[in-house]
């Protein structure tokens, strides 16, 4: 039986050998049932290749970016003959105290720190040789993109969660004729603002902020009437007292097709708490018929972050101001050189790195 066994497998072994050869060409070794088996395994191997070479890709984009980053902070403080510098690119948290630092998240792999409400971030304390009198910050935020495009709630009423939906047409009738400003502000896209008579133009669409908000980004959605019903024309208008309004960004002669949003920009620095659509031409049907509004921002609120710098472990915080050189006042400032940094953050913004030079 062992002699027959013997010779049976060899001859299986060599048929195993010749079809392995014939498909997936000489060479081609391993411990496996069946063809199959083989090449599923091959198949997963090289899903790993594929995600590894993802990985390395982005970290070498990362690693650009971050070098450019320090390049820049070092051209911008040359002129100054600052003689010592501290760059974190925050692919780790070595550098941050993170028993004093709060309300953020850490992104390793861009290196990055992402904050999720009213933040500080506090680094560690960088022990120098000497008291430092000049020093200079420089930082890389950025508004949280995907939470910035659209800053107005999902509307259940005209007041309702907050802030105040409002129109031209009177808002005290049925909310079954489509006349109601929320409408546009609920993410409902089968509820919609003027599909009935609202009169002009001109005529608007609008929402009033709980506080002053800037705004350089907006959509419009309209529905499957748009091909009889739609602005045509239109400004986008901020107020702060909603009587007085300021010319932010002028469309003319649009034309929109049928469930199609439309996303605009413009650059706005200013900061209001009304915002409208004031329509200056509509469609031959005289309805500007528009289901959903967002209103969005990819600046970031300066006035709500704040710096400062420390040189006694953190004693003593003085204000600093990004790119502006500051000088230390022995007569005020306490001296020291433990030199630490306190940044104050609003919520939904990344930090990309930081940089302080000092002398």
């Amino acid at each position: 039986m062992d002699t027959i066994s013997y010779g049976i497998a060899n001859k299986t072994k060599d048929a195993e050998s010749s079809l392995r050869n014939q498909t997936l060409s000489a060479g081609v070794e391993g411990n496996f049932i069946n063809v199959k088996e083989r090449i599923d395994n091959l198949e997963k191997y090289l899903e790993g290749l594929s995600l590894r070479a993802n990985q390395l890709i982005i970290h070498d984009a990362v690693n650009i970016m971050k070098a450019h980053a320090k390049l820049n902070s070092i051209a911008k403080t040359t002129k100054y003959n600052m003689q010592n510098m501290i760059f974190d690119d925050l692919l780790d948290l070595s550098g941050i105290d993170v028993e004093k630092s709060t309300g953020y998240t850490h992104d390793a792999q861009n290196g990055t720190l992402t904050t999720t409400e009213e933040s500080i971030i506090e680094t560690i304390t960088e022990t120098l040789s000497h008291t430092p009198s000049q020093v200079m910050l420089i930082t890389d935020l950025q508004k949280n993109k995907g939470i910035s495009d659209n800053l107005i709630p999902a509307m259940t009423s005209n007041t309702t969660p907050y802030g105040e939906a409002f129109a031209s047409n009177p808002q005290d009738i049925s909310e079954t004729v489509s006349r109601l400003a929320y409408f546009v502000f609920d993410r409902n896209l089968s509820s919609s603002w003027g599909g009935n008579n609202v009169g002009g133009p001109p005529c608007w669409i609008g929402y009033k902020f709980e506080n002053k908000t800037n705004i350089n980004k907006y959509s419009i959605f309209v529905g499957s009437s748009a091909i009889v019903a739609h602005p045509q024309s239109w400004i986008l208008q901020g107020s702060n007292d909603g009587e007085l309004y300021e010319n932010l960004h002028t469309v003319l002669n649009q034309k929109f097709n049928a469930d199609e949003k439309k996303e605009f920009s413009f650059v706005n620095n200013k900061s209001f708490l009304y915002y409208r659509i004031y329509c200056t031409e509509l469609l031959s049907s005289g309805l500007p018929n528009i289901y959903e509004v967002t209103m969005g921002s990819d600046n970031l609120n300066v006035e709500s972050v704040n710096y400062y710098i420390s040189r006694d472990n953190g004693d003593t915080w003085v204000r600093i101001i990004p790119e502006e050189l500051f000088l230390f006042d022995d007569k005020i400032h306490p001296k020291g050189s433990n030199l630490k940094l306190k940044i104050e953050l609003p919520a939904n913004v990344v930090l990309q790195n930081y940089s302080l030079t000092w002398v």
